[in-house]
């Protein structure tokens, strides 16, 4: 097993993949094939530093700013998920997952409704996970962190490093609301939190929590991450942290996928789903300092019977939708 260790601060998913993608061109003139000839970029993170210094500092960074206090201005209402246990006053990282797949029917119900409300993908997942939040904290105001690309600047596009934001994804879920209205608005807050993804995460948190509390993360306790490998799409079966036994030829290079657990129980609760072309899958990272995984096992059934309810009839109200199976929240 080849391991290559490169810590967060000095690249992303992004950088990872291109540097793979050069390991194969070098492998290959290492073993009689043509040059690599790797063009160097032109751009140095320093540089993409220097650049978001100078936007912080100008009218581009104040919109930003204002759009992030304004969207995230208080009162807030923590996501207090029902615990098994009573929250340690420090987060200690432990962790672990629980894999669940989404069957075929369903992401192709799923796709096909995102086609249909002209969204995407990630909207339908996003906001079918709101609901669930929503049922289980019986809270309106349901906040969620999610990845950002970070490099809206195309200049930075081949640069090792990292780019990616944590942008915050804050929604008010009405259970008298249709599930295709929902949809609408995490939709529109998706595309306003996009435009102003190149505002910090630290920043922001600097900005608007000026106190903190280390058994909480700032603002939000669930993350959402859709996967996918768009960058190097014949490489998904590997790539994927739910990959399985395939083998690929890469250049010459064998690459199969060799599980690691990354990041379990960095939040409450974190739901990862990979889109990888066909039927989906789906993780949830917990925290298990605070669930037992029976209680995580029970709401991934009910998260696949609430999309499923929801892709069947996007005109229901979620208040229809969270009935039965979707209803035992606690």
């Amino acid at each position: 097993v080849l391991l290559l260790v490169v810590h967060h601060i000095a690249a992303d998913g992004w950088s990872l993949f291109q540097m793979l993608d050069e390991l194969r061109a070098l492998y290959a003139e290492q073993t009689g094939g043509p040059a690599a000839a790797l063009p160097r970029s032109r751009f140095e993170y320093k540089d993409y530093a220097a650049w978001q210094d100078q936007m912080l500092a100008g009218d581009e960074g104040r919109r930003y700013a204002d759009y992030w206090r304004e969207n995230l201005k208080a009162p807030r209402v923590e996501l207090d998920l029902p615990t098994d246990r009573h929250r340690l006053p420090r987060r200690s990282g432990r962790g672990a997952s629980h894999v669940f797949p989404l069957d075929a029917k369903l992401s192709a119900a799923a796709r096909d409704l995102a086609r249909g409300e002209g969204t995407t993908l990630f909207v339908v997942l996003l906001a079918a996970f709101k609901v669930l939040l929503h049922r289980l904290a019986r809270t309106s105001d349901v906040i969620v962190g999610a990845p950002a690309f970070g490099r809206s600047n195309p200049d930075f596009a081949t640069v090792i490093g990292d780019f990616v934001n944590i942008v915050v994804l804050r929604s008010h879920v009405d259970a008298s609301d249709s599930f295709r209205t929902l949809l609408a608005t995490v939709r529109e807050t998706q595309l306003g939190a996009l435009a102003a993804q190149e505002y910090p995460f630290p920043k922001l948190v600097e900005d608007l929590l000026p106190t903190r509390d280390p058994g909480r993360s700032p603002f939000f306790e669930t993350f959402f991450i859709l996967q996918r490998f768009d960058q190097l799409r014949e490489l998904a079966p590997v790539l994927s942290t739910l990959g399985g036994d395939a083998v690929i030829d890469f250049g010459g290079l064998l690459l199969q996928h060799y599980p690691l657990d990354q990041q379990l129980g960095q939040f409450d609760l974190t739901m990862q789903c990979v889109d990888s072309g066909g039927a989906l899958t789906a993780q949830f990272k917990f925290s298990t300092d605070l669930f037992d995984l029976a209680t995580i096992e029970r709401w991934s059934a009910q998260y696949i019977e609430l999309l499923r309810r929801a892709t069947a009839s996007p005109s229901a109200r979620i208040d229809e939708l969270l009935v039965g199976d979707c209803d035992a929240a606690a």
